[in-house]
């Protein structure tokens, strides 16, 4: 009979080269993040999640740290579009990245001697580059591409202002926990994310929450008063819409 127990893979504490969570590229993963979600992390989840009942894993524990670390940088990245300062600092940096791409593209044209100098570069590029015509026609179309995009995704009248300033209705905790913790669960435990309860009331339970509660606590993601985030947090989080296929299930007595 197989192991419940993921089997333990050599060590990649550097570059992520296991399974890709919603489109996620591999990125280099932070020494502290790998240290703090060691072997012993990696299974106190994975007891936490099974309780009593073992579950059958899909992947290796290595993968599993990988793709919570990756949980913990999309938990970041949710706090920060959050913060109104930073959302400011953005903006600054997109209004000054429209304007840099307006001088470049104004240092081609204009006077004689400006013209002279974009010649040059035109002739030294379709040189390197001789099968794309004129690359400098090419160069200059994309910078200004650049400027429109900065510039607009800087203007808070703009449709893409909302795009790249998003704050989403939910807190960063509740994102992760319907989105990629949910997300890794499946795919590594091979079964649905669910809610359940005792039929007569009670606190919420099931291998998912426990699983959350667990990840959340050993990396450090914890509620603004201190402690750690609860299994009804991790519920209510869960919650969609009537009609998802996330349902809370009634436990038998």
């Amino acid at each position: 009979m197989p192991s419940s127990r993921p089997k333990r893979g050599s060590a990649r504490k550097k570059e992520y080269k296991g399974p890709l969570i919603s489109g996620w590229f591999p990125r280099e993963v932070p020494p502290s993040l790998t240290d703090l979600l060691d072997d012993a992390a990696i299974q106190r989840i994975i007891r936490n999640a099974e309780g009593k009942k073992p579950i059958e894993w899909q992947l290796g524990a290595d993968d599993l740290r990988i793709d919570l670390i990756w949980c913990f940088n999309v938990y970041r990245s949710h706090v920060q579009f959050g913060s109104s300062k930073l959302a400011k600092s953005r903006q600054k940096h997109l209004l000054k990245m429209a304007e840099a791409a307006n001088n470049f593209v104004r240092l081609f044209e204009g006077k004689l001697s400006d013209r002279w100098c974009r010649n040059q570069i035109a002739a030294a590029l379709h040189a390197k580059i001789p099968e794309s015509g004129l690359p400098i026609e090419k160069v200059l179309s994309g910078v200004r591409m650049v400027h429109e995009i900065a510039n607009s995704a800087a203007d808070p009248e703009s449709n893409d202002y909302a795009i790249y300033h998003r704050k989403s209705v939910h807190s960063p905790v509740e994102e992760i926990v319907r989105g990629v913790l949910l997300q890794t669960f499946e795919r590594h435990a091979g079964k649905e994310a669910t809610r359940s309860r005792p039929a007569t009331g009670g606190q919420a339970d099931s291998p998912f929450i426990r699983f959350a509660v667990s990840a959340l606590a050993e990396l450090n993601i914890r509620p603004p008063n201190g402690g750690t985030y609860k299994p009804e947090t991790v519920a209510r989080a869960l919650g969609e819409p009537a009609g998802s296929r996330r349902k809370t299930r009634r436990k038998k007595r």
